[in-house]
């Protein structure tokens, strides 16, 4: 009952401190914090493009009703104006950008056009006249006939719009609108289209190139009408540009991991002297642009730095591939990471720091897996990444405050009450497990341990009182030293006398019967190394007499309000104990155990059956047993006569005191105690009572 309610309170406690992380996470995503975590959650974000790849093709996810199923692959050739154009070793005038002729654009549209190229857009501005005339003519009747040129202006400055004479002549004239550069550093949306003085909806450049491509692939007009809300565009037909729910006139451009490779692309030097493959320009998308270092028209992308023109050739790969970036559900997200920080929290504050940092790896790499995992497959991305970590965080630290709280405080006091009869070892030991000690009372299987010396009191008598606690000083630390050493504790002092209990704070009982045991016998063993000592320095020798017994006990707190608490145990199995160590006095013997410990003791000992007693106050009776020594130390003359006393104690048990006299008269010669109480009490039976109904049962008169 008390166990489920420990379980309940920690489900609640997992549950407060969930609230307490929830409520804090959201001030952050509200205070003025919360731009900066945006910039964290984004750059958190780059690291999902590492290994981008499209496990579908978008007429798999989207069929598009009405059209052909097409598949589009790399419709995309950029050809750079690169180092090696402009520091061409073969066409040696074209190394100088400044003096690069419009002739030259010509040259390259012109093969372009002849190789089926499907639209070629030039990111240069031709608002201003060339030194050369012809040259501004042969390039006006290049895009002339090319019929699939576009050309661009910046919305932001008016004097960038093309001559009069080539935007004429060019398929279109669009403006390149800024992308989010000016707000961010790394550039991670685009704007769908911006909305004029005018009230004109003026589209961007890559939705511009993307409607023209697939105009000129189906052969049909755009819709008259364009559909838009804050969640999706109706640029062309049944194609729609997904917006982002956050920020809705944006969308995420979905990047390839390694664009530069991903596209292909030809230098512009090799296209001007006809030295490139053909097929690669039919039927695609062709953008000429800077790409030279030293012309530094790069820009800072989730996949670190790249051209411009590989921004915009991404913003149209997304679209034409129809793999656009979708934030997650917000509820769903907020209802996940509630789920996730009441598990980590409920683990634990459960399992305590034992799996504190396991389970923070596991978490905070699962979460990072699963969200890579959306992204890749579901090219999903999620609202609040960085505050699941930040929630983990917190959640560590209200943990930690709630255990220096709450469950230290407990640990305090059951420290300091422990410490009055455990060892440091044992108290931290048991602090580590505490919520598996229980202080109230309680009913267990434990072993009980007792120790008395004989003559004691004759003893404590004869010695003067400085004497007396000296020597007892010394004993009882000897005799402790072997209970502590063998993992258990001293429950109390009555002078002379020890009691130990085995496993009373743990419920492991697979060895707690083998270490009383094993004490006992050390004890015994130490006595034989102090007993010269206490004869040279206290004229006498020490008989300690030893009562073990394993059953059940009824363990905890007993105490009298605001006077003394004591931790103990009562009940039948601790007077049976304590019977045993007196009943040794019956039959001459230094250690007597129950029936239940030398049926639950491994064979490493050697045990003697010696009775079938009924104790003192006891109604039923009990086999007891001698313990002797561990298996491998006791003296081969020794095992003879134990082995001799088992099998002729049949004679006594089955009433036939004749023979069971002449054999126990024989063995007691051999200052074999036990034997010398049985042949005393078969003379007794044999000269004065002779039991009627024999059945094996000595009643003890004391204790």
């Amino acid at each position: 009952m008390k166990t489920s309610k420990l379980i309940i309170n920690k489900f609640l406690i997992s549950s407060i401190i969930t609230f307490f992380v929830i409520g804090l996470i959201s001030v952050l995503a509200t205070s003025i914090f919360s731009g900066y975590l945006e910039k964290i959650n984004l750059n958190f974000s780059n690291l999902l493009y590492s290994n981008n790849i499209w496990p579908k093709q978008p007429w798999e996810i989207f069929p598009i009703s009405n059209m052909p199923p097409l598949k589009f692959g790399n419709d995309i050739i950029v050809l750079e104006i690169d180092d090696k154009t402009l520091q061409n070793k073969d066409s040696w005038w074209l190394w100088r950008w400044q003096e690069f002729k419009r002739s030259y654009y010509a040259e390259v549209i012109k093969k372009l056009k002849k190789d089926w190229a499907n639209i070629i857009w030039l990111d240069f501005i031709f608002s201003e006249k060339s030194a050369d005339s012809e040259d501004d003519l042969i390039f006006q009747k290049a895009i002339e006939k090319s019929e699939n040129v576009i050309l661009w202006f910046s919305e932001k400055d008016p004097n960038s719009y093309p001559l009069e004479e080539f935007s004429s002549n060019a398929k279109w004239v669009w403006f390149f609108n800024v992308l989010n550069s000016e707000v961010w550093t790394e550039v991670y949306w685009i704007n769908p289209f911006v909305i004029d003085k005018n009230n004109n909806k003026n589209e961007a450049f890559s939705i511009v190139i993307s409607k023209k491509y697939l105009e000129n692939i189906y052969w049909a007009q755009e819709e008259s009408k364009d559909l838009w809300d804050k969640n999706d565009y109706n640029f062309f037909k049944d194609f729609k540009i997904l917006l982002s729910w956050k920020q809705w006139q944006w969308f995420l451009i979905n990047y390839i991991s390694d664009s530069t490779n991903y596209f292909n692309k030809l230098s512009f030097v090799d296209v001007y002297n006809d030295n490139y493959d053909k097929n690669l320009i039919k039927n695609k998308i062709v953008l000429i642009w800077t790409t030279s270092f030293s012309l530094h028209d790069k820009v800072l992308t989730p996949n670190w730095i790249q051209s411009w023109v590989y921004v915009h050739a991404n913003a149209i790969n997304t679209i034409l591939k129809w793999n656009f970036i979708k934030y997650f559900n917000w509820i769903r997200e907020w209802l996940l990471m509630c789920f996730l920080f009441y598990i980590l929290i409920l683990a634990w504050i459960y399992f305590r720091n034992r799996f504190t940092i396991i389970t923070y790896i596991c978490f905070s790499v699962g979460y990072f897996l699963f969200y890579k995992f959306s992204f890749i497959f579901f090219s999903t991305i999620f609202y609040y990444p960085i505050y699941f970590y930040v929630g983990v965080i917190l959640s560590f630290t209200w943990v930690n405050i709630y255990k220096y709280t709450y469950e230290n405080k407990w640990k305090r006091l059951l420290k300091s009450t422990l410490s009055q009869y455990l060892s440091e070892e044992l108290v931290m030991k048991i602090l580590n497990n505490y919520e598996e000690v229980k202080l109230t009372w309680e009913k267990k299987n434990i072993t009980a341990f007792f120790t008395d010396i004989a003559w004691f009191t004759w003893i404590a008598e004869e010695l003067e009182p400085e004497k007396l606690v000296e020597f007892l000083r010394h004993y009882l630390k000897e005799m402790s030293n072997i209970i502590v050493k063998n993992k258990w504790f001293i429950n109390k002092y009555e002078w002379d006398a020890i009691m130990a209990l085995w496993w009373t704070f743990n419920q492991n009982r697979d060895e707690q019967i083998l270490l009383a045991c094993k004490t006992a016998v050390e004890q015994q063993e130490k006595l034989k190394e102090l007993n010269p000592y206490y004869k040279e320095t206290f004229w006498f020798e020490l008989k300690v007499r030893i009562g073990i017994n394993y059953w059940d006990a009824i363990v905890g707190n007993i105490w009298s309000e605001w006077k003394k608490i004591e931790y103990t145990a009562l009940w039948n199995n601790i007077n049976m104990a304590s019977r045993l160590e007196w009943i040794n006095k019956e039959y001459n013997t230094l250690i007597c155990v129950s029936e239940s410990v030398r049926k639950n003791t491994p064979d490493n000992f050697i045990f003697r059956k010696l009775d079938n007693v009924k104790l003192k106050w006891k109604q039923e009776a009990t086999i007891i047993y001698e313990l002797l020594w561990e298996y491998e130390n006791i003296p081969q003359e020794k095992f003879k006569i134990i082995s001799d006393f088992e099998k002729w104690l049949d004679f006594y048990i089955i009433g036939d005191f004749v023979n069971a006299y002449k054999i126990f008269e024989w063995l007691a010669a051999s200052w074999d105690s036990p034997s010398k109480t049985f042949e005393e009490r078969c003379k007794t039976f044999l000269k004065y009572w002779t039991p009627t109904n024999w059945n094996w049962i000595w009643e003890a008169k004391s204790k």
